[in-house]
């Protein structure tokens, strides 16, 4: 999937893509491997972005901290069907922050149709940038103005079930390919390790 550079850039603050995911980059544009382009198609990769939204919209508005809906049941596969349901589930999310994505768009991403993915994603930057906007107006210099790090802080909050599937690394996941069957029970770092091995 080719991004423009600032899109490719936003993604990459946001953690939803890292150096790995990157196929080729020129000066304008990035092209994404196909593992990073098939979780993005799947909608995987949309919860660590509306995650950021709605720690954005807290930051403005701390008394509307209303969850994300369902990301806990996304679907980890390519058929239509699953793609659909991952889809209906963040557009609902996405109508939460003023971003609609219309049957039409919606059925172009489940058809695999990658610009309008990329025409999606840049509507979620619109929105995350209008919404960094006011969180920024809303500002005073004794909360300090580092945006990122108030982001950053409001996302730790986050319950476990909202973090994206397909993400690696985050706390609570288990990669089964790298368990050590040797490992002592006592020096294991979640049940789920133990339960597996």
């Amino acid at each position: 999937m080719e991004v423009p550079l600032n899109v490719y850039q936003w993604l990459a603050s946001t953690g939803a893509v890292t150096e790995y995911d990157v196929k080729t980059k020129a000066s304008n544009k990035v092209i994404l491997e196909q593992e990073a382009t098939q979780l993005f198609e799947i909608g995987l990769k949309m919860p660590t972005l509306l995650n950021r939204l709605q720690a954005l919209k807290n930051i403005k508005d701390p008394e509307t901290n209303i969850p994300v809906p369902g990301f806990d049941s996304l679907k980890d596969s390519m058929t239509p069907a699953a793609k659909l349901y991952n889809w209906n589930i963040v557009a609902k999310a996405l109508h939460m922050y003023g971003v609609t994505l219309d049957d039409e768009l919606k059925s172009l991403i489940v058809a695999g149709d990658l610009p309008k993915i990329v025409e999606m994603l840049k509507l979620v930057y619109n929105a995350e940038m209008k919404l960094s906007s006011k969180a920024d107006e809303s500002s005073t210099p004794k909360q300090g103005n580092d945006l990122q790090h108030k982001i950053k802080a409001s996302q730790q909050h986050q319950p476990m079930g909202v973090r994206a599937k397909g993400d690696k690394g985050k706390k609570g996941s288990v990669d089964i390919a790298s368990l050590d069957v040797a490992k002592e029970i006592e020096d294991r770092e979640s049940c789920l390790e133990f339960l597996i091995v």
